[in-house]
């Protein structure tokens, strides 16, 4: 009896995907799990931004997290396959940052602190397709508010 339990919590563990698995471990530091993030130039207001995508279940899952620093104009654009309630936590993220929850008409709807490692949900307020994460005070210093667009420079 013991034996089948051990097999089948195996056979349970090892079905699970390889970013899910390693994402339950405090202690793990990825190398991004091979996932190679791809990256794209978007106008928000009148600024220039360049993002890393993160547009499927995998990407969205890692974020940003692990990493020390993000580049001064970078960011990352969390891309949803239909507009949707959107929640994001800050779990294994050191860097202070903001979110946008943004429309399907790239419009920002509005604007979030984010708390380092925090693992309580930040929710957007409506349904969004789009989240755009970027350095703390990114938006302000740019008066970058509710409204305002975004779009892709290619």
């Amino acid at each position: 009896m013991k034996i089948r339990f051990v097999i089948l919590c195996f056979v349970i563990i090892s079905c699970r995907g390889p970013v899910e698995r390693e994402l339950q471990n405090e202690d793990f530091k990825p190398d991004y799990y091979g996932l190679s993030f791809e990256k794209t130039l978007i106008v928000v207001g009148d600024e220039t931004l360049s993002v890393e995508i993160a547009d499927d279940e995998n990407e969205r899952s890692l974020g940003l997290m692990y990493r020390d620093s993000l580049q001064q104009n970078a960011g990352m654009l969390f891309v949803f396959d239909r507009p949707t309630k959107l929640y994001f936590w800050m779990k294994n993220t050191k860097i202070e940052l903001d979110i946008a929850f943004i429309d399907s008409s790239m419009v920002i709807m509005e604007i979030e602190s984010l708390i380092p490692y925090s693992t309580e949900n930040v929710a957007s307020d409506f349904d969004a397709k789009y989240a755009l994460e970027v350095n703390r005070g990114w938006f302000k210093e740019r008066n970058i508010v509710f409204g305002d667009k975004i779009k892709f420079t290619e």
